[in-house]
């Protein structure tokens, strides 16, 4: 579930489509990404004492309630959290570098401040609804009069060389982060249609860069504030482009409080990527790894393997979504493409004509029942098969559902030769995309593709070979 955040202001300005929960999390099943990023800083000649054995002498502390960062999504093992929990579970890290919590917290030597929470990241903005309108119209700017699929709803033609620069570009907010090629968004646009059409595509690609630039300035003051809580020297290092969980501990001379301005003598930052991992569940860890760097410099930015072994868990596969191949699926005569999709947390079957695009049916999985998988077992009807090893079959004819026959085996996923050669011609259509075959009709006309960005749901295109035409058949829901 998506909430207000620090980027309110910025998801009403690019009036960004909300993301479903399942986007917020990657798969937990998977080993869970084990690099830390650590910044240390001492300030105002803070030194450590050593014992005569040459070992650190304690200092007390007491600690006190920085910062909470809201993520984008709700998300329970950060957002339950609260200062005293964060607490406990770093104590034995500061413990190990003779940090020791005071007694009598009015005699402390050091007062800590601990902020912590979940960055907010633009790892989804392909999923915006003005970068979107920014591609289909410089794709339709490019439609051949004649294709039979010409000014149908859903369609889009071949991406040329113009929607190869839709890339990201600079992060400062001087320039759009997926660039048009020019200063002037129109001079992108190379008309092959009427006059009214092409003056229509250049004021969709306008606006719709318009809104992008406005986002990209917002995104940019963003990641400059990513990048100072975590200590990363460049707002666009790449690891900000993601969500990551961090904690900040900042050292005050406790002495010092009722000052102007509290003598602060030193600061840890500590963050992970969120994607397989849980922010209760690492905490400890990240704490044991960068303990050595409490109290001293890091000399900029370090990354540290966090020590395998903290936490695994486990999949649950009646809770898995299919991945694409098992989730979309082309019939034998390429006349339709079936996909598994969730509409307010129910997952259903989508079924589109595609000669007719806008058409398309949506029908419920009976009983509420978990999807494993679908084929088609004709041209006409779709057995889904489900989680629990029973099956339900999908008549397009009469748009209704009946128990799948014992023998009515799937005829399973259409596929022709997938030579390098069509991979290489589907994925120069998709600059900057990842494409992936899913299968093709009977004939080896048309092919399935799943296409996506650098994370988040693909969308699924139909390639007609023979007419070198793509339609957007829909949107995957799986997450990334």
């Amino acid at each position: 579930m998506r909430r207000k955040s620090r980027v309110a202001v910025v998801l009403i300005l690019a009036a960004l489509t909300p993301l479903p929960a399942s986007v917020a999390r990657a798969d937990q099943g998977e080993e869970a990404e084990q690099i830390e990023a650590i910044f240390s800083k001492t300030s105002n000649g803070y030194v450590r004492l050593l014992r005569p054995d040459g070992s650190l002498r304690p200092e007390t502390y007491r600690y006190g309630k920085g910062e909470f960062w809201g993520g984008d999504f709700v998300d329970s093992s950060v957002d339950r959290l609260t200062v005293d929990d964060i607490a406990r579970t770093i104590s034995p890290a500061l413990a190990r570098r003779s940090y020791v919590a005071a007694k009598d917290p009015s005699f402390a030597e050091l007062f800590i401040v601990i902020s912590w929470g979940t960055t907010v990241a633009p790892e989804h903005r392909t999923m915006d609804p003005a970068y979107e309108d920014v591609e289909r119209g410089q794709m339709r700017a490019n439609t051949k009069p004649h294709s039979p699929f010409f000014g149908k709803a859903g369609y889009t033609v071949v991406m040329s060389g113009v929607t190869g620069g839709l890339q990201e570009g600079a992060l400062d907010g001087s320039a759009n982060t997926w660039n048009l090629g020019g200063a002037d968004p129109s001079s992108a646009i190379v008309p092959t249609r009427s006059t009214s059409d092409a003056n229509a595509n250049d004021n969709v690609i306008i606006q719709a860069s318009s809104a992008l630039r406005v986002e990209n300035q917002m995104w940019a003051q963003i990641s400059q504030e990513n990048a100072r809580m975590l200590g990363y020297a460049s707002l666009a290092d790449a690891e900000l482009q993601r969500y990551r969980y961090f904690v900040v501990l900042q050292a005050y001379d406790n002495r010092t409080l009722s000052q102007k301005k509290p003598k602060l003598l030193w600061e840890a930052r500590l963050s992970i990527s969120e994607h397989r991992n849980l922010f209760d569940k690492r905490l400890g860890a990240l704490a044991e790894n960068a303990s050595a760097y409490f109290g001293q410099d890091s000399n900029g930015l370090v990354h540290k393997a966090v020590p395998v072994g903290f936490v695994r868990i486990g999949q649950m596969s009646s809770l898995e979504f299919p991945t694409e191949p098992e989730a979309a699926a082309l019939a034998g005569d390429g006349a339709h493409v079936a996909y598994l999709r969730r509409e307010r947390s129910e997952t259903g079957l989508a079924v589109v004509d595609v000669d007719k695009p806008e058409e398309t049916v949506f029908a419920k999985i009976p009983g509420g029942a978990e999807p494993a998988r679908i084929a088609w077992s004709d041209p006409e009807h779709i057995r889904v098969t489900l989680v629990s090893a029973g099956a339900a079959t999908f008549d397009t004819r009469s748009l209704s559902w009946s128990a799948a026959p014992a023998d009515s085996a799937p005829a399973g996923h259409p596929t022709a030769a997938r030579d390098d050669a069509m991979l290489a011609r589907v994925e120069g259509k998709f600059p900057h995309r990842n494409v992936e075959i899913l299968g093709s009709d009977n004939r080896g006309r048309r092919y399935l593709l799943a296409v996506s960005g650098t994370k988040g749901p693909a969308r699924y295109y139909l390639f007609d070979n023979e007419d070198d035409v793509l339609v957007d058949v829909g949107r995957s829901s799986r997450a990334p």
